[in-house]
């Protein structure tokens, strides 16, 4: 079950990172862990070290120009801690992040 689950994260993940920047430059999906809510409504994105730039950069870059009224995204994404590399997208549900 666990490993099912991993797979279904490993794929959800995937699909949204392609959605939210394209192909982020020399990241590899499968090194980062996600740990999701019950409801799916959150998610926090671990990083490795050495890989996290990529991550922020690509985040920051993207949110910047994200805008709620012309996207049907459901997603908002802030960065939680640059030390711990860790990154939380989570449902918006009222426009106007």
């Amino acid at each position: 079950m666990d490993e099912a689950n991993d797979l279904n994260l490993y794929r959800i993940m995937k699909a949204s990172m392609k959605d939210w920047f394209g192909e982020v430059d020399g990241l590899d999906p499968a090194n980062l862990t996600t740990i999701w809510s019950k409801d799916h409504r959150q998610v926090v994105i671990k990083a490795p070290v050495g890989e996290a730039h990529k991550v922020i950069n690509s985040i920051s870059m993207h949110s910047s120009s994200f805008n709620p009224e012309t996207s049907n995204h459901p997603l908002n994404l802030q960065i939680l801690s640059h030390s711990h590399c860790l990154v939380n997208l989570s449902r918006n549900d009222r426009l106007g992040i």
